[in-house]
């Protein structure tokens, strides 16, 4: 426990650190006029997470020179994806989001906070009757049930062969959250701003200029005048209308 703790800590100010910088590449990208902001934020990303392979190994090897009973490969990955349940909401948040620094250290320091409160790993076996039931979320739980140590202590663990499984699930766990939270999040943008164009669209059509600027556009062609007096709901815009809508439009 206390080697996760300083684990998390090692890390933690380089996290903190996280939108500072993505807010400085974000501006200096706007400034140079240069697209490469993906890709930064990209090789940002694997630094962090090359941080926290380091971190947790050299967290291993302590634990072995302290304890030669748990040198398995297992214990490793448990003591890993336990770092990346903590470690992953600053990736997403502090990266991958617009978010100020505020709001970044309370909603990604939430899951260290619920871990103490949850996971039962403070006090093992411990927990009060149905908020208990949230230490499946957290991938110390597994960690801990793993351990001969502690493991006759916990409440309702799963199968010793399905452990790692699920300690590698519940350590992504917070990413695969966020990924689902920014998928619905833009297609309900792209959404928003399909209707908001398409009103605006129907409003710029409506307008004088726009009939006569179609007008100038066809006068040389009878079949497009004909059909500048009917619906436009009957009738689709050709090409040539609609980059004069578009034009009609940037320009409002």
């Amino acid at each position: 426990m206390a080697l996760q703790i300083v684990c998390f800590f090692a890390l933690n100010p380089y996290l903190i650190a996280l939108p500072d910088w993505r807010n400085t590449m974000r501006e200096e990208a706007e400034a140079l006029m240069h697209c490469s902001v993906e890709t930064n934020l990209a090789l940002k990303s694997c630094i962090v997470l090359l941080l926290l392979i380091a971190i947790s190994g050299c967290a291993f090897g302590v634990l072995n020179a302290c304890m030669d009973s748990l040198d398995s490969a297992a214990i490793w990955a448990f003591m890993l994806f336990d770092s990346a349940s903590l470690t992953l909401p600053f990736i997403c948040f502090g990266l991958y989001s617009m978010l100020p620094l505020q709001v970044v250290q309370i909603v990604a320091s939430l899951p260290f906070l619920f871990m103490i409160f949850f996971s039962t790993t403070f006090s093992p076996g411990a927990g009060v009757e149905g908020v208990k039931a949230l230490r499946y979320l957290f991938a110390r739980f597994y960690f801990w049930c793993y351990l001969p140590q502690s493991a006759p202590y916990m409440d309702e663990c799963p199968p010793r062969n399905q452990l790692l499984p699920w300690a590698v699930l519940t350590g992504c766990l917070g990413l695969i959250l966020f990924v689902i939270f920014q998928v619905v999040r833009v297609q309900f943008a792209d959404k928003r701003k399909e209707i908001a164009a398409k009103k605006k669209r129907n409003e710029v059509e409506m307008t004088p200029e726009f009939t006569l600027a179609r007008e100038a556009m066809f006068r040389n062609e009878p079949s497009m005048r004909s059909a500048t007096a009917n619906s436009d709901t009957a009738n689709p815009v050709s090409p040539q209308e609609g980059a004069a809508v578009e034009v009609m439009v940037n320009r409002d």
